[in-house]
């Protein structure tokens, strides 16, 4: 199956897999669980990289982390960060300076889809359209 579609994964979508936290996890975990099949292909960036490996490190420990994060790079794209991201973020005026930069590097990553999160309101002026995990996953159904 050719992987069509491009999802740019949001943090808390990465660590409801990871961490197996409730009610989200069993969303994310079919989100994943279908890319790894080739439905769609994920996309991440570094930012969201680091601040997973921040916060699950202190639940699971750097080594458990650092694996989850090298699976999710094997199977996925890491999107560039540049200063034109910062630069656009601190122009966006916006309550939260860390969305504004996934927005903006989201913003140029071509093809991109969707950006799939569980903070769809902080993305509501993104370029990108966002959604939840369940609403992606009720829009494309399993065959």
């Amino acid at each position: 199956m050719a992987r069509s579609e491009l999802l740019w994964l949001d943090s808390d979508i990465i660590l409801d897999w990871m961490a197996s936290r409730e009610p989200w996890d069993a969303d994310a975990t079919a989100l994943i669980d279908r890319a790894i099949l080739g439905h769609w292909q994920l996309c991440f960036s570094p930012l969201t990289l680091a601040n997973v490996h921040y916060i699950y490190r202190k639940q699971a420990g750097s080594s458990k982390a650092l694996a989850a994060i090298r699976t999710l790079v094997q199977m996925g794209k890491v999107a560039t960060m540049e200063a034109a991201h910062v630069i656009a973020a601190l122009a966006a005026a916006h309550s939260d300076f860390e969305d504004q930069i996934q927005i903006a590097s989201a913003a140029d990553v071509p093809d991109l889809t969707a950006i799939i999160t569980r903070n769809v309101t902080d993305y509501a002026k993104s370029p990108v359209p966002a959604m939840t995990a369940g609403d992606w996953l009720s829009q494309h159904p399993a065959s």
